[in-house]
């Protein structure tokens, strides 16, 4: 760790008092003392008491002669508790903190590191929390309305520099509404949007904004979604938004958007027919269902046919294609061609369009292997999008996909502390530890990831190999089983349970695994990738080699993760792993994999 970033003992000292008072820890001494007590012992090298037995005796006070941590769990059920009150802190109240604590699943040793200085700033804003707009009606329309006002009023908040906003997903998940109190003293949340359809008028929104210091109404206002067209209904909405949040807050829109030709969060159509399309086609691509995807391209084709004016259609559309060809398997679609060309018509239309850059930088290396090109235009993205969470996430994705984890790292703080409570946040942290191969801080935070998202598929997938890289084989075994419950019509499911069970030796129940899959799955769903992860689970280097060097050479989807998956470790050792990743014109960036130096992580 750089000089800049060493922990004082002062600095630390305040971290801990400010952890303890806080409403996540106040209420419980025994997690305050266990916390100070763990802290202590690593600063003072006394790694020793730091074990399980150790601190079963110590701390806790069993008596020596018969204590048996098997059969008595307590350190293991107040690490855990501590554990959990730890993340609760630092996505709410602690969100502004200098330095993060954190206890690792299995381990009783805390680790302690500086925060990105750009996720202090930003995590000291107040916040405001958007809750979904209320229907009683269940008709698909209905529902597609309200999605898309609410996406809506976040697009527009999200152009005031001084705030952060908390999205609706993130604001019922964390049931923001039940409690003003516990918004403001947790998620230092000042505002509440909501809104609702008045019984009587079911046509009419009723919006409000409510500060949370003492629940006042400080605002409210009626919108007839029948009295004009979306257009209209949008622009509404965006004028009432800015209306009352620009005075709170003394703020105007980002300098940035000033100079644009439109802003972010308004459509670039005067079309109806066009900007239907385009809301239609954000509501399913926020759904991220597979089945869906084909409709939202569909939807944006029209959008762009209609009114070719159209950049944020076209920079929609582009996303659209890369998401596709992460889930498609043939040839054609996999073309990064069309996201390219739409992402492009978006920048001549609109030079300051942050979100096209970073889709543009995005395929540059995941589809041209141009690390350097994309390198440039990320920085291009982040210049004229700096507050944008989607283009920051896929910058910090390239980092971590470059070998650069320690700025992944603050780039990962610095979105979590626009929304700490996206479980999605939590996973990419998760995967970024896994590629680090820091496994322990790896399962801590997918485990985090599932708990907030259960039906993260990526998070479990992730969580299985975590489990394989680190020798637990049992357990990734388990949590495979459990992904093919929870995704059986998804081939790398059983793929992973294959993987296990070849790893644990039991070949003849991984062959049938396969065997099913294969007949199940059309010849494209287990890529050349697959089955080189299953080759070397089988020690089958000469195989998994040049299933990966094919893999590599189509530049088919997920050829960049091979320099930095784990999976392929024992391949690096191998004269002919740089001759192919030479042929295949990827980098060979094996040298910067390994555990992170951060202070206090033992």
């Amino acid at each position: 760790m750089q000089a800049r970033d060493a922990i004082t003992p002062e600095a630390l000292a305040a971290e801990l008092d400010r952890i303890c008072e806080s409403p996540a820890f106040r209420h419980s001494p025994r997690h305050q003392q266990l916390l100070r007590h763990l802290v202590a012992c690593k600063t003072a090298g006394r790694l020793a008491s730091l074990r399980e037995m150790a601190l079963g005796i110590d701390f806790f006070g069993r008596p020596a002669s018969t204590y048996d941590p098997k059969a008595d769990a307590v350190v293991r059920v107040e690490a855990g508790r501590l554990r959990q009150r730890l993340h609760r802190y630092y996505l709410g109240e602690g969100s502004a903190a200098t330095l993060e604590i954190a206890l690792d699943k299995g381990s009783y040793v805390p680790t302690l590191r500086m925060r990105a200085p750009a996720a202090v700033q930003i995590g000291a804003q107040p916040s405001v929390a958007v809750l979904p707009l209320l229907r009683s009606s269940v008709e698909k329309a209905d529902l597609d309305v309200s999605a898309a006002l609410t996406d809506e009023i976040v697009r527009t908040l999200s152009r005031l520099p001084q705030l952060r906003i908390l999205g609706p997903e993130s604001s019922a998940a964390a049931d923001v509404g039940a409690s003003l109190a516990e918004a403001r003293d947790r998620l230092n949340t000042a505002w509440i949007v909501r809104g609702h359809w008045l019984p009587d008028a079911p046509a009419t929104l009723l919006l409000e904004v409510l500060e949370t210091q003492h629940g006042e109404t400080l605002f409210t206002r009626r919108i007839d979604t029948t009295a004009a067209d979306a257009l209209a209904v949008a622009q509404e909405l965006r004028r009432a938004m800015l209306h009352c949040f620009v005075p709170l807050v003394g703020a105007r829109p980002d300098d940035d958007d000033s100079k644009r030709r439109h802003a972010p969060s308004l459509a670039s159509t005067r079309d109806l027919g066009a900007f239907d399309l385009y809301q239609r086609a954000r509501y399913l691509l926020k759904q991220r269902n597979q089945e869906q995807l084909s409709k939202a391209i569909e939807y944006l084709d029209g959008a762009v046919r209609i009114d070719p004016g159209f950049s944020d259609a076209w920079a929609e559309l582009a996303l659209a294609y890369v998401r596709r060809r992460q889930l498609v398997f043939s040839a054609a679609e996999r073309d990064p061609g069309a996201a390219q060309r739409a992402a492009l018509r978006a920048i001549d239309l609109d030079p300051h369009h942050g979100p096209a850059y970073a889709i543009l930088a995005g395929l540059a290396y995941i589809a041209e292997f141009d690390w350097s090109k994309a390198d440039a235009l990320f920085a291009r993205a982040l210049a004229v999008a700096p507050r944008d969470a989607g283009v920051r996430s896929a910058f910090a994705s390239f980092l971590m996909y470059s070998a650069r984890f320690e700025e992944s790292l603050r780039e990962f703080d610095v979105i979590q502390a626009l929304d700490p409570l996206d479980s999605a946040i939590c996973c990419s942290k998760g995967a970024l530890y896994f590629y680090w191969q820091r496994y322990e801080r790896a399962e801590t935070l997918l485990a985090q990831a599932i708990e907030m998202a259960p039906h993260d598929i990526y998070a479990w997938l992730l969580l299985a190999d975590t489990y394989a890289q680190s020798g637990r084989l049992d357990e990734s075994l388990a949590t495979a089983r459990e992904l093919v419950k929870r995704a059986p019509g998804y081939a790398n499911s059983h793929v992973y349970l294959a993987r296990a069970l070849h790893l644990l030796g039991r070949e003849a129940e991984a062959f049938d695994i396969m065997s099913e899959a294969r007949a199940q799955f059309d010849d494209g769903s287990i890529s050349d990738y697959e089955e080189a992860m299953l080759d070397v689970a089988r020690r089958d280097a000469a195989s998994a080699l040049e299933r990966l060097e094919r893999h590599a050479l189509h530049k088919a989807n997920g050829a960049h993760c091979m320099v930095l998956d784990p999976t392929f470790a024992a391949l690096h050792r191998d004269p002919r792993w740089q001759a192919m990743l030479q042929r295949a014109g990827l980098p060979n960036l094996a040298a910067g994999i390994g555990r992170p130096n951060l202070h206090g992580s033992g």
